[in-house]
């Protein structure tokens, strides 16, 4: 080959290769190729985030959460400032923080409808074609970051991520984070535990008739570790004592669902506290929980129970000893004047053995000093003096925060608050049957 027909094969692949390099670049302008990795949402103050506003459309129609934060942290507007979850919170807040940017383009009308980007209480557009809308706002409501969240990116196209774009604007960014999950109803931003108190904690459960205050059913624990009993069981029926079990564990864990009002808000014939007995938890340092099961809550958006807690303090009896009671009968303080008779001359001096093998009479007044003795296993496994006062107190702080409110909770846990006592005990077909077996 001559020199001059290789150099002219070297030029003609220059220019194909700088011709593909501008095909395959020239949608790409050069704002994405800065952006392409860096963090959208970097700069976002985090402490200076107030609130948090969602808005959504659902069914046709517009739904907004709003999130604020307060001098006792953050509660939930559209469920009369409950407390709301704050981990739900954070981890919003630190999805927009970390977003990266994966693409960047502008986008049409058709390319917003396709993508969900249009505002959900927008007039004009498609129901399908909407997005949610979503607002970090500061301490004088103005925005920090408002964004409308569209759809996710379908994986074939790429390893995920969600299309979203800041409201107002026209830019559409992908970015490496998922927004799929955000919750749009505000009971699934409030903070669900509600108590958490281990079975073992638990002395004793009385149901209390909303009558006259009679006891319905009444257990206890003979003693601490032990299984809880049924007072009075009946003779002739089964009992189930996995049931009476459970009963010690409902404030283990227990949960709500949803906020229905402040306490009082929702009418007695609705919630049926009135009418239905109530469970009254004594724990072993005298801290009372009291749990009113209602009615099952009727319309509106979450299905479940009505439930009222009110929490007190009792302070436990002090058992006598029997070694108390002895000492104060007649017969002990007849042997104690016996004793005291018998021993009324003075004793000589004790005397103590020094390592020099000579005696050293004892200082008057009381014995020679000696090493305090170590504690014994069983007084280092005691448990710590009750302080009544300052139970009593955290027990007055507690009910100011939960007796305030009417709860709604699962069928599930509201079923576990027996209140009647028949559910003891195994069913009269079920017991029949057996008996028949044995015969």
């Amino acid at each position: 080959m001559k020199s001059k027909t290789f150099l002219i094969l070297i030029v003609v692949l220059c220019v194909l290769g700088l011709a593909s390099y501008l095909t395959l670049n020239r949608e790409k302008p050069a704002s994405e190729k800065s952006l392409m990795g860096e963090k959208l949402f970097e700069n976002l103050p985090l402490d200076a985030v107030a609130a948090v506003k969602i808005t959504s459309a659902d069914g046709g129609e517009v739904k907004t959460v709003e999130l604020k934060k307060g001098d006792s942290g953050w509660g939930v507007a559209e469920r009369f400032g409950y407390p709301a979850d704050f981990k739900s919170i954070s981890d919003l807040v630190e999805k927009f923080t970390e977003s990266k940017i994966g693409r960047t383009f502008e986008g049409d009308p058709a390319t917003m409808a396709r993508l969900q980007l249009n505002l959900p209480d927008s007039q004009d557009a498609e129901a399908d074609s909407k997005g949610q809308r979503i607002q970090l706002l500061g301490a004088d409501n103005k925005p920090l970051v408002d964004t409308i969240v569209g759809k996710q990116r379908e994986s074939s196209a790429g390893q995920g991520g969600q299309y979203l774009k800041k409201a107002g604007g026209d830019t559409v960014y992908l970015v490496d984070q998922s927004f799929r999950f955000i919750d749009k109803k505000p009971s699934q931003w409030i903070k669900t535990d509600l108590i958490d108190i281990k079975g073992k904690e638990v002395a004793s459960v009385a149901c209390v008739s909303p009558e006259d205050g009679s006891a319905v059913y009444e257990t206890a624990r003979p003693e601490k570790d032990k299984d809880p009993e049924l007072k009075d069981p009946l003779a002739d029926r089964t009992l189930k004592k996995r049931s009476v079990n459970s009963l010690f564990d409902v404030l283990s864990s227990l949960k709500i669902k949803d906020v229905a009002g402040a306490s009082g808000e929702v009418p007695d014939e609705k919630t049926g506290f009135n009418e239905i007995p109530h469970l009254e938890y004594v724990l072993y340092d005298g801290t009372v929980y009291r749990l009113y099961p209602g009615k099952k809550v009727e319309g509106g958006d979450e299905e479940g129970y009505y439930l009222k807690v009110e929490v007190d303090y009792r302070n436990p009896e002090k058992k006598v000893e029997a070694s108390e009671e002895a000492a104060d009968s007649p017969e002990a303080e007849a042997v104690e004047t016996a004793e005291v008779a018998e021993t009324d001359t003075v004793a000589p001096p004790e005397v103590e053995i020094l390592d020099d093998g000579k005696p050293e009479a004892a200082p008057e007044g009381g014995d020679a000093e000696s090493p305090e003795p170590e504690p014994t296993e069983k007084e280092a496994d005691a448990e710590p003096e009750i302080n009544p006062e300052e139970l009593a107190y955290e027990a007055g702080q507690l009910n100011e925060k939960l007796s305030k409110w009417t709860f709604v909770v699962t069928e599930w846990e509201h079923k576990t608050m027996v209140v009647d006592p028949e559910e003891f005990y195994e069913e009269k077909k079920a017991e029949a049957e057996s008996e028949e077996k044995a015969d």
